[in-house]
């Protein structure tokens, strides 16, 4: 299965692949049908932000199959003189991907996050997706722990892995295992199982999707949020400025 390059370009120094949802969903499909392993990583500042300052990070992009820019990716691109005619944001994604995986009876693998989580999380989507085929297993595990949750996942033979360990921490252990995770598709999905699970507030449609999600997480949550968004932010406004400088 190979990648569509002509979608594919480069923003500030990283992968970006300028697909539209619906052509993700197809190309997952089209991947569990095929039984091809394929990974997506979804890019946005604060990944971007922690490739810029981990290699392993970087690697990770940039050995993905598909990198989906979030908006804060697009926003670069089109400042730098690169638009993008796309944007996804990663929960979004989840979802339809789980749409998709109980329409079609492919079977779907949940690591990460903490195991109360994960129990309203398995809750609300045997609720909305009755037929939906799932297991799953904290994301809370030592080193040592790791191989038998290799091993627990190759036994489910899950078509999806969604991994929701935080970033860099996900792309970085989906990277170091990928050639022992049997799945075809393989995604980090960050803290969307909090909200899928009704554990977190989703972000209101004023800020989701036109590039103020960071704004409502710090209002919600400055102590978790505030450092970061203004670090990674301002990092990012400054990697634009250098870009534009040299060409």
């Amino acid at each position: 299965m190979n990648r569509l390059n002509e979608k594919r370009t480069q923003i500030l120094g990283a992968p970006i692949d300028d697909w539209a949802m619906e052509e993700v969903v197809q190309w997952c499909e089209n991947a569990i049908q095929q039984r091809k392993q394929q990974v997506i990583v979804t890019l946005n500042a604060h990944s971007h932000w922690c490739a810029f300052h981990d290699t392993r990070m970087m690697q990770a992009i940039k050995n993905a199959d598909i990198v989906v820019p979030e908006y804060g990716m697009y926003w670069a691109a089109k400042q730098s003189g690169k638009p993008l005619n796309h944007f996804i944001l990663g929960i979004e994604l989840m979802r339809e991907l789980l749409q998709m995986a109980s329409q079609k009876g492919f079977k779907i693998f949940l690591l990460g996050s903490r195991q109360v989580v994960l129990d309203a999380l398995f809750k609300e989507l045997k609720e909305k997706y009755p037929n939906l085929k799932m297991n799953g297993h904290h994301g809370y595990f030592v080193k040592e722990e790791e191989a038998p949750i290799l091993l627990e996942i190759s036994a489910q033979k899950p078509d999806m892995l969604f991994v929701a360990m935080g970033t860099p921490r996900q792309e970085i252990w989906i990277a170091q295992h990928r050639a022992d995770l049997k799945v075809p598709i393989v995604i980090g999905v960050g803290g969307s199982f909090d909200v899928i699970a009704r554990m977190k507030k989703d972000t209101p449609s004023w800020a989701r999707g036109h590039g103020f999600e960071w704004l409502y997480r710090t209002i919600q949550h400055p102590g978790a949020y505030l450092r970061r968004y203004v670090t990674v932010n301002s990092w990012l406004v400054f990697q634009v400025l250098k870009e534009n400088l040299r060409q």
